[in-house]
Formats: structure tokens, sequence, C-alpha cells
């Protein structure tokens, strides 16, 4: 067995705590805290090299949060204009930006139309079983 692996086998032998997780969540959302803590209180060059190293975090969050924002946006613009006449079915797509926006208002318009074709239906009473049958059924 190589060595370093012990954790693992004793986790497997014995498994781990009920609230390992819990611990786990809350010990990482202590975490800023302590960050926050010691940014304050570090002195000299301590300080410096911390404080590049929490902007780079910085910097690698935004540029993630950015990338997630990005993946369900459609450009406003093609690469490259085209010349052709464009239908008219097509042209309020370009005023959308999202994709999930344009979805919605597709749907809304094809909500909308079948709301023009639709026919209300008229309520229909429930008759007793002695209306339907008559009195003259008991012979």
């Amino acid at each position: 067995m190589p060595q370093g692996e012990y954790m693992e086998r004793w986790r497997k032998q014995h498994g781990k705590r009920f609230d390992h997780d819990e611990r786990a969540r809350k010990r990482a959302a202590r975490e800023g805290h302590a960050a926050s803590d010691r940014a304050q209180n570090l002195r000299g060059l301590r300080a410096k090299l911390y404080a590049e190293k929490r902007r780079k975090e910085k910097i690698q969050m935004k540029q993630k949060i950015k990338a997630h924002e990005t993946r369900n946006v459609k450009s406003k613009e093609p690469a490259e204009p085209a010349t052709d006449a464009v239908p008219a079915y097509l042209l309020d797509r370009s005023s959308e930006k999202n994709a999930k926006q344009l979805s919605s208002a597709i749907k809304q318009k094809r909500n909308e139309k079948a709301a023009r074709f639709s026919v209300p239906i008229p309520k229909v009473k429930g008759i007793s079983e002695g209306e339907y049958l008559g009195p003259s059924s008991e012979h």
C-alpha cells in the first residue's frame, strides 16, 4: 500500500461522521471571516503578498461569473453583416439578447395566437338519475 492513503483506508473501514457534510459546509462558510480577519491584521510584506493573492482569487471569480452569464446570451449582431433581405419574422430576434428571453417571447406569442382561436365551451349542468330516467321507467 502506498504511503499517504491511510486516511482513505480508515474512511473505507469506519465511514464518516453523520454530521461530516454539515460541518464541512459550515467550515467553508466561515473561511470568509477568517480571510477577512487575516487581511486586516497582517502587516508588512506578508500583508502585501496576501492582498495580491486575494486580488488574483477575486479576478478568477469574476471571470468565472462572467463566463456563466455569457453562456446563455446570443450576440446582438452577426459576425459579418448579411447583404440579403431578412424576413419579417426574423427581424425581432435581433433586438433580443438573451436566449431565455427570446424563448419566453416566442412562447408568449404562441399563447396569444392560440387564445384568439379558442372557443369558450359552455358549462354543462349535471342532472340526477331520476331526472333523465323519469318516473315512468319503473314498470
